[in-house]
């Protein structure tokens, strides 16, 4: 357990995206997300065999040095806080370790749905071969709801056509 804590904190893919956010340009926050977001999802495609610490963490030591992982990568996001803190008007009012995983992770799930979901269906099968990063960050940035409508109608089921297209 110890050499995998050691290899954990060495090569955890966590460690090449915080060297991404902190090198990131931008000069507004949606610059930065942009630039961030498509910057961390390069750097994961040539590290794709990293995967595999996070599956080894989660499969055989259930997760239990996620919590060790943030308590040593949370310090380190200082600088890119104090980078945008004048612009934290701009953000809705979330305490920032919420904002930094929810960024991380949404792009994390972005590359684990390009690299193990789509590959492996066949074509067209879950109808999203088009799946563009630019709708990530559009989704990240404004969310889901347009906010010309005044609720969301989501239906309690789908219609059987658009599950065979998989809408």
């Amino acid at each position: 357990e110890q050499i995998f804590e050691a290899v954990l904190l060495e090569k955890h893919p966590y460690l090449l995206l915080l060297q991404i956010l902190l090198e990131a340009e931008g000069d507004s926050l949606e610059q930065f997300a942009q630039n961030a977001a498509r910057a961390m999802l390069a750097e994961l495609d040539q590290h794709v065999d990293l995967l595999k610490l996070v599956f080894i963490e989660l499969s055989e030591f259930k997760g239990q040095h996620f919590p060790m992982l943030y308590q040593f990568i949370f310090p380190q996001i200082i600088p890119l806080i104090r980078r945008f803190q004048d612009r934290q008007s701009e953000l809705r009012a979330l305490p920032l370790p919420v904002i930094f995983l929810s960024f991380v992770g949404t792009f994390f799930a972005y590359f684990m749905i390009n690299n193990l979901i789509i590959p492996a269906s066949p074509t067209g099968v879950l109808g999203l071969e088009d799946l563009a990063l630019e709708q990530f960050i559009d989704i990240y940035l404004h969310g889901v709801i347009d906010p010309g409508q005044s609720s969301a109608v989501i239906p309690a089921e789908m219609p059987a056509a658009n599950q065979q297209e998989g809408l």
